[in-house]
């Protein structure tokens, strides 16, 4: 019994990969597409993923208790922006440069 709850297990899930290729590839979006299309989702699904994952696990006590970990990022950030603003300067880097080393510095994972 066992082996025929997980063939069909296995069929199911497989089932589910092949729609979802099948679907991609009737529908073969172009370059310019696909580019859109990961411009929405990165702009707007993966930050819903991410808002929903977070809201499940946080309530009002911890938001109370966790108050100083967005002001922390953000001084901590505009002395990160102003070290690098005063770094490029010094090094003479390029300014495109320079705005990347920023960005690096401030969005840091």
């Amino acid at each position: 019994m066992a082996f025929v709850e997980y063939l069909i297990i296995s069929t199911q899930t497989l089932c589910r990969v092949f729609v979802i290729g099948a679907t991609g590839y009737a529908i073969a979006l172009t370059k310019l597409e696909l580019k859109a299309l990961a411009r929405i989702n990165i702009s707007l699904l993966t930050p819903a993923l991410l808002f929903t994952k977070i809201t499940k696990s946080l309530d009002r006590q911890i938001l109370l208790e966790l108050w100083f970990v967005p002001i922390l990022y953000v001084l901590l950030g505009f002395v990160g922006l102003f070290w690098t603003q005063f770094g490029g300067r010094a090094l003479r880097l390029p300014a495109g440069f320079s705005r990347l080393c920023m960005l690096a510095v401030y969005f840091s994972n």
